[in-house]
């Protein structure tokens, strides 16, 4: 079983990283491999860590202290969980008129700008803007521009710019800053920036990115940047 484990991480670090990409769900498939580690090293070490010698160690106050200090210390500086703590902590204790829930401001400029029946697309990744904005997208092929070559990619890409350009949403939210390298942004002159970047690595991966790219810039005006993203508003009939 050791040695099985032993191989085991080393060709998930090798599958996961076949595409090229660090996304943080592809590392889920590391869980089974570093639970049957943790299990092994808790067996070898646990003869020693719960050894007699060693809780009488434990039962001192001080050493206690002095052995908790350092594992707080590593949990914080890995995790920052401790600032996410301190962050919660301190809006409970002193700023409870901003209420107890925490109110993204992109979903909330969305939502008041929007009505129920509108769509949004959130051109990229992070397609939760629309659970958090209650607004439908207007294509269920919401990673469209980070596909990657396949027998169904033509389809895909084909379907989402019909989709688009049938029923345009009423809104669009440029999420290329959440994956610059893989996303190219909706604006013409960062767009343009990042293809001349070396190492842009999605340019022309997915088809008929162009094409969206003309339907927007004809079809949607910048209107405002929350958070850092850019959001594109759909032009009115009356406004073309």
């Amino acid at each position: 079983m050791k040695i099985f484990v032993l191989f085991l991480l080393p060709l998930e670090v090798i599958l996961s990283s076949i595409s090229g990409k660090s996304y943080l769900h592809y590392f889920i498939s590391w869980m089974p491999a570093i639970a049957v580690l943790t299990a092994i090293s808790f067996s070898t070490f646990s003869e020693h860590i719960f050894s007699m010698r060693f809780l009488d160690v434990l039962e001192d106050k001080k050493n206690s202290f002095i052995l908790l200090l350092p594992i707080a210390f590593a949990i914080y500086m890995t995790t920052g969980i401790f600032g996410d703590y301190q962050e919660t902590a301190a809006r409970l204790l002193f700023h409870r008129e901003k209420g107890v829930e925490y109110n993204d401001p992109l979903a909330d400029f969305l939502r008041e700008n929007t009505e129920k029946e509108d769509t949004i697309l959130a051109w990229g990744v992070y397609p939760s803007i629309n659970y958090l904005t209650k607004r439908d997208a207007p294509t269920p092929f919401l990673f469209y521009p980070a596909y990657e070559r396949s027998p169904y990619t033509e389809d895909m890409a084909l379907a989402f710019s019909t989709m688009i350009a049938e029923a345009p949403p009423a809104m669009i939210v440029d999420m290329y800053s959440k994956a610059p390298d893989y996303i190219l942004s909706i604006d013409p002159v960062i767009r343009a920036a990042q293809i001349e970047r070396e190492g842009i690595l999605i340019f022309e991966k997915t088809p008929y990115q162009n094409a969206f790219f003309n339907f927007a810039e004809t079809h949607y005006k910048k209107i405002i940047t929350v958070e850092g993203f850019d959001i594109y508003s759909l032009i009115s009939d009356k406004e073309q």
